[in-house]
């Protein structure tokens, strides 16, 4: 009637559960503990993917905005120079101004001689006559 390491032999359903003792076969708790222990590691496990994916779309989303910013610092850096090649280029044509300010002054009292000493000769001139 008893095989030998608690095994039952007759017909009953779930009577090879229990060993000769009438407790529960330890191979068989065993393997519902293992069961277990499996389903929660497949569950870690899956929690985890989950989790990596999601730091992963994070990762993506943060590589986009990055490369977004770096667009944008070299938009702005570009500006930059643009405005200091502009700065420049005021500055230049600001001398150039005061330049031809300079030489229309020249010009101006040039000509005023020029018009003072006409004017007189040509009262001499007249004076003559």
């Amino acid at each position: 009637m008893n095989e030998p390491f608690g095994f039952v032999t007759n017909e009953e359903p779930f009577q090879s559960l229990y060993d000769f003792n009438g407790g529960i076969q330890w191979v068989y708790l065993a393997s519902v503990l293992l069961f277990f222990i499996f389903l929660f590691l497949i569950l870690l496990v899956i929690k985890e993917r989950s989790k990596n994916q999601r730091l992963e779309n994070e990762i993506n989303e943060l590589k986009k905005l990055n490369d977004c910013l770096l667009k944008t610092s070299k938009k702005h850096e570009e500006s930059i120079r643009n405005n200091q090649k502009l700065k420049e280029k005021m500055r230049e044509l600001h001398q150039r101004n005061e330049d031809l300010r300079e030489g229309l002054e020249e010009r101006k009292s040039l000509l005023r001689k020029t018009l003072i000493d006409y004017m007189i000769f040509k009262r001499q001139k007249e004076g003559n006559k």
